[in-house]
């Protein structure tokens, strides 16, 4: 009985450390492997997608005016408020008006003084003249006539202009509006007292026709070269949150405004408000379409930023594929050692011109090719394959909207439905850092 206990004992022990090492052999085997269910992939789609510009600026009303006054006094009357609509030359507020009243009647009496004194020196220039001719007076006696004859026009003219002023001084107590709009701003009260003296005080502020406005938007310089005179543009506001708006870009203004070493640019846009929605002085965050594509074949875009995924993983036409680009970079051609030899100047003309074929996606941490305006034209994508690999399929970017790109397959085949990498997990990522043909082959270290 005790001999069976043993045994028992003993197999049961040969039984754990068999489960025990298996599971290790498990553990070793599946470690060096890359873990296919962690990789996330997205579809390949097609349909619109538009690239843009995005910036921010405040809207306004094409032109406003400040109404002031040019007299002193006390508010008599006030006949227009806050969103009033006004039409030119409508009264908008009297200015208490009996000092002015009684300037003007003081101009008129001292107009009608010196109009009669006028009327007198050339009646008696005109009576001197026939005495004259009788000799009854001396030719002093006409030199003193005729000054006074001049000197009354020139008091006569005084007393007009004096009369004129007095005229406008009562013209200017009645506030009146100078173009057709809305009152966006009342700055006085009925009895407030204004005073001319040393500044215009601004009583009113009335924004022309709010039916069309304009965002003036702040672009910054990287991308101001992207922006034209006639160009669409779409804009939000706060105040209605998933509505979009249209937009033209009518201006560029050349002044840049420095912020913090930060250079922009002042672009006005135009805008239509005829459903009187949109008020002056809303934060706008306007998007500058670049291109509008309506029909596209379309990628996650964080598809073009994987460059590198485990050998493991490509087809046999994507690995021969990627070790010739890494030898190329490497500086020769693959030997039979997998060395490279210094290319002559003619092999470097031809390793230029497959480079060029290969549309870019073959170095760096991101898979795009930057173009000379600053945005992505050529990038490689890492599509699954039937039987379980991935396939490196070149791409031309024809536009992106950031979460999207429209693209061109320029190598391989890419379809609506296809499966593209689009993230690969830490440790795969890890592993691909480590063996990469992108570092000179594998198990090989960066390149120096």
């Amino acid at each position: 009985m005790s001999d069976r206990k043993k045994s028992n004992r003993k197999i049961l022990w040969i039984s754990i450390v068999v489960v025990v090492l298996a599971g290790a052999w498990w553990y070793w085997r599946d470690s060096g492997k890359p873990a296919d269910a962690a990789i996330e992939t997205d579809e390949v789609t097609r349909g619109a997608l538009r690239e843009t510009v995005s910036a921010t600026g405040s809207l306004q009303a094409v032109q406003t005016v400040s109404v002031g006054t040019q007299v002193s006094g006390t508010i008599d009357k006030i006949y227009v408020d806050f969103n009033s609509k006004v039409k030119r030359n409508e009264l908008l507020a009297l200015i208490e008006p009996s000092v002015l009243d009684a300037q003007l009647e003081s101009a008129q009496a001292a107009y009608a003084q010196a109009d009669a004194r006028n009327v007198d020196a050339i009646a008696a220039l005109k009576e001197g003249e026939g005495l004259l001719a009788k000799a009854y007076i001396s030719d002093k006696d006409m030199r003193v006539l005729k000054t006074t004859v001049k000197t009354a026009a020139a008091q006569l003219d005084a007393a007009k202009a004096d009369l004129d002023r007095a005229k406008r001084n009562r013209q200017y107590a009645e506030i009146r509006s100078p173009i057709d709009g809305v009152v966006i701003e009342r700055a006085v009260d009925r009895g407030q007292t204004v005073a001319a003296s040393f500044q215009t005080p601004t009583l009113f502020t009335i924004a022309e026709d709010l039916s069309r406005m304009q965002i003036l938007a702040s672009v910054d310089e990287s991308q101001i070269g992207s922006v034209k005179v006639g160009q669409a543009a779409s804009f939000g506001v706060s105040a209605f949150p998933n509505k979009k708006f249209s937009a033209t870009v009518s201006q560029i203004r050349l002044k840049p405004t420095v912020t913090q070493n930060v250079v922009t640019y002042a672009v006005v846009l135009d805008v239509q408000n005829a459903t009187g929605e949109l008020f002056p002085g809303m934060t706008a965050t306007v998007d500058f379409v670049l291109k509008d594509i309506t029909d596209a074949l379309r990628v996650p875009s964080a598809a073009l930023r994987v460059a590198r995924i485990p050998e493991s993983m490509m087809d046999a036409e994507s690995l021969k594929r990627m070790k010739e680009i890494a030898a190329r970079q490497a500086g020769g051609s693959p030997g039979a050692n997998g060395e490279g030899a210094r290319p002559s100047p003619e092999q470097i003309q031809a390793m230029r011109q497959r480079a060029a074929s290969d549309q870019g996606g073959s170095s760096g941490q991101s898979g795009a090719r930057m173009s000379g305006n600053g945005r992505a034209g050529f990038a490689a994508v890492w599509a699954l394959n039937p039987d379980g690999k991935y396939r490196r399929v070149g791409v031309r970017i024809l536009a992106s909207d950031m979460s999207n790109s429209a693209i061109e397959p320029l190598r391989g085949d890419l379809k609506v439905g296809d499966k593209v990498v689009i993230k690969l997990p830490p440790a795969v990522a890890q592993q691909v850092a480590a063996r990469s043909v992108f570092s000179g082959g594998p198990g090989r270290g960066p390149r120096r």
